[in-house]
């Protein structure tokens, strides 16, 4: 297929080598990525429970947006640089993971609620923008926007479980944290993790091997 040519071009670019191979790189962007993505979910979520009616009352929904909002989209900026760049360095994995494309699709939707909430239901926010409870639409507009972004959160994981080369990184991070005497329970979340995923991996080899086993042969067996 032509977008699989594009992609393994890609992947071949001297940064995506770098950054895929480098002993450093793609270690440091998943962290830029991850701590911009939490900035961007945990800032939004502020004006999400406002809209809710279910935090920051005595504040106006404008004055809490105000505030709030440039740090969103300072760390929306640094999620999106940083993603670009991790991107390249797997380009065919994630391309043909179902968890990133429908990362994908939530961060649109999520768009389409914010740009309908902007245009439409924020043009009245003066009139209601000081009460303690907003309208109706307002609330529904926070708890979609809320759903989406916990579903973007959700899928990016996911991508992370359904990457081999995450566990390895997994691994070796909980085993450095003991090396450095890190506390236990830092390691054990690291070692957790790495141990889902070889465990989401092996299931997924197993499904993939019933899947495809001819007819009448138990699945791993090895023909002669």
């Amino acid at each position: 297929m032509e977008i699989d040519t594009l992609l393994r071009a890609i992947e071949a670019t001297s940064i995506a080598t770098e950054i895929r191979e480098g002993e450093s790189s793609f270690p440091f962007l998943e962290c830029v990525h991850v701590l911009a993505v939490t900035l961007v979910v945990g800032s939004i979520s502020i004006v999400d429970l406002r809209l809710l009616g279910w935090a920051s009352l005595e504040r106006s929904v404008s004055r809490v947006a105000g505030s709030v909002l440039p740090v969103t989209w300072t760390a929306f900026a640094f999620a999106v640089l940083s993603g670009a760049l991790l991107f390249p360095s797997n380009a065919m994995l994630y391309a043909h993971n179902n968890w990133f494309l429908a990362k994908f699709a939530f961060i649109g939707l999520a768009g389409i609620n914010m740009f309908f909430f902007q245009t439409v239901i924020n043009r009245n926010v003066e009139t209601w923008g000081a009460s303690g409870m907003p309208p109706a639409a307002a609330r529904v507009a926070g708890a979609l926007s809320l759903l989406f972004w916990i579903a973007v959160i959700t899928c990016g994981r996911w991508v992370g479980f359904s990457l081999p080369r995450l566990v390895v990184l997994q691994i070796g991070i909980g085993v450095l944290n003991v090396l450095m005497g890190i506390p236990v329970w830092v390691s054990a979340v690291h070692l957790g993790n790495a141990a889902l995923m070889l465990a989401l991996t092996l299931i997924a080899a197993l499904r993939c091997a019933a899947a495809t086993a001819p007819e009448g042969v138990p699945a791993g067996a090895v023909a002669s």
